[in-house]
């Protein structure tokens, strides 16, 4: 089949069929091009659409900007920008009639793929321009859906390594680990010892992991994996909101309590701001129910963290990878 037989052409043109656009349509039947006129890009949208895996070449009517002022360049940028929002499939051909030289820029700088000039350009040099511009835009077509065939399966064999990479780890660690894998870790920091030792007590017997200090300072020079925090609102030294400020530091979104013998809006608003699980006040009260919510958080926190430790090792592992990936172009 010829170029001629498949291409297809729609022209927007606003003010109609007349004149020397008559005589273009003319040129483009005598060519064995068919043609479509429509009032706007969107109904241009509309056609288009029949046929989306073979575009038409898209011609902007522009013939009745003729002064190249300001006001008229505006025009000229809004008619292609659109053209190219409604249609991003097509690279649109402004049509001109003796258009000044600053029309034509404004045309090409807003994203027109050519223009053709009906005061100048005869059949011969109408035919080069729709066909260069509509041929290349089919490449560029082709070219995109390669691309996104390619990163679908890149992205598939991507989904079956960390699978296949979340299993050979898991393995590592139980070899490494004879006990499995490490139980939840809790930093405590408080400095009345007789509640840190009970809670401490609480927390080991219920399987958990626990280091207790008495100052934020010494927790947040810890480097520890912590998995939860249980902090005094009111230490010596740095006080609770600044201990688990510093924490944050090298663990980032560590889930935190804050014991307390009371608390105001000023305490409130800043623990809100850090994001803390809750308060826990004291006396405490209910111990065997704290130290149950507790675990059960710090167990998700641990699983978790878990799981970003897997992801950040795939990725270290198969960095190269995952450069290629991304390096590939995205649809726009």
């Amino acid at each position: 089949m010829t170029v001629a037989a498949e291409l297809h052409v729609i022209i927007v043109a606003p003010e109609g069929v007349t004149g020397s656009l008559r005589v273009l349509i003319e040129r483009l039947a005598g060519l064995g091009i068919g043609t479509q006129t429509v009032e706007d890009v969107s109904a241009a949208a509309a056609l288009a659409g029949h046929a989306p895996a073979n575009p038409p070449a898209l011609l902007v009517d522009l013939r009745e900007l003729t002064s190249g002022d300001p006001d008229e360049q505006r025009l000229a940028t809004e008619a292609i920008k659109r053209a190219l929002f409604v249609l991003p499939q097509c690279t649109p051909i402004a049509v001109t009639h003796e258009a000044p030289t600053t029309l034509m820029l404004a045309c090409v700088r807003a994203g027109a793929a050519d223009l053709i000039d009906l005061g100048l350009e005869g059949t011969a040099a109408v035919r080069q321009v729709v066909t260069r511009v509509w041929l290349r835009q089919r490449e560029r077509l082709a070219d995109a859906e390669s691309t996104a065939a390619l990163r679908g399966i890149v992205e598939d064999l991507l989904k079956d390594l960390i699978k296949t990479e979340r299993r050979s780890l898991a393995l590592e660690d139980r070899r490494d680990d004879k006990n499995g894998a490490r139980p939840p870790a809790i930093v405590i920091v408080e400095p009345d010892r007789p509640l840190a030792e009970e809670l401490a007590h609480r927390l080991e017997a219920a399987g958990l992991t626990t280091y207790a200090f008495v100052r934020g300072e010494d927790a947040a020079a810890a480097t520890e994996a912590f998995d939860l925090a249980i902090i005094a609102a009111q230490l010596p030294g740095i006080d609770g909101i600044a201990t688990l400020a510093q924490l944050r530091e090298r663990i980032p979104g560590l889930p935190a309590f804050l014991l307390t013998a009371g608390r105001d809006g000023a305490l409130a608003a800043q623990a809100a701001d850090l994001g803390v699980v809750g308060f826990i006040d004291k006396p405490v009260s209910d111990l065997a129910g704290t130290v149950g919510r507790i675990g059960a958080l710090a167990a998700d926190a641990a699983g978790r963290a878990r799981e970003h430790s897997y992801l950040e090792r795939i990725k270290d592992r198969h960095e190269h990878v995952l450069a290629r990936y991304r390096a590939l172009p995205r649809d726009r």
